[in-house]
């Protein structure tokens, strides 16, 4: 979840992500490709071709992920289920499940029911515009295909972005 939540993967992607597309020394992690949804559950491309990227990783998610490499080999996926399958939608829907139960006193207690590991890219998307970062750059972490489909989805969460806009006008005509 961690992961999910400090980088705006998708589920599928996070799913997918195997430790030769971790990079240590840059602190990036490549995303090029997915786990299908559909058995035998293999590799596959991306959403679309906008959606392969290198995302640079926070000490967070690098800490993260430098723990769960050291117990895999290159082309092995690094989020797997208890049963050491990989991490399909019905497993992930349970895991959300028991998360969701673990942190409901917490904090940060995660979204109630309609809400799933998705949820997490939205809350990544919000947190990164809050702190300072730039529309463009978060259309790109997140592969979306265009600026504008970021905007689209993530415009109502600008920071100020009511404040800023409401005198607007009345500022340049000087009024």
């Amino acid at each position: 979840a961690r992961v999910r939540m400090l980088t705006g993967v998708r589920p599928s992607e996070a799913a997918g992500i195997t430790r030769d597309r971790v990079n240590p020394l840059r602190r990036t992690l490549t995303i090029d490709r997915q786990l299908s949804r559909v058995a035998p559950y293999d590799l596959a491309p991306t959403k679309t071709a906008a959606s392969v990227r290198t995302v640079p990783l926070s000490d967070a998610a690098f800490e993260v992920l430098a723990r769960r490499i050291e117990d895999v080999g290159p082309g092995d996926l690094i989020f797997r289920s208890r049963q050491d399958g990989p991490l399909v939608h019905s497993t992930q829907a349970t895991a959300w499940a028991k998360a969701r139960r673990t942190l409901a006193g917490s904090e940060t207690p995660l979204p109630g029911v309609g809400y799933s590991w998705h949820t997490l890219r939205h809350t990544y998307a919000s947190a990164s515009l809050a702190g300072g970062m730039d529309i463009a750059t978060l259309s790109r972490m997140l592969g979306h295909k265009t600026v504008a489909e970021t905007l689209e989805t993530y415009s109502h969460m600008i920071p100020g972005r009511d404040d800023m806009h409401r005198n607007a006008a009345a500022a340049v005509l000087g009024l």
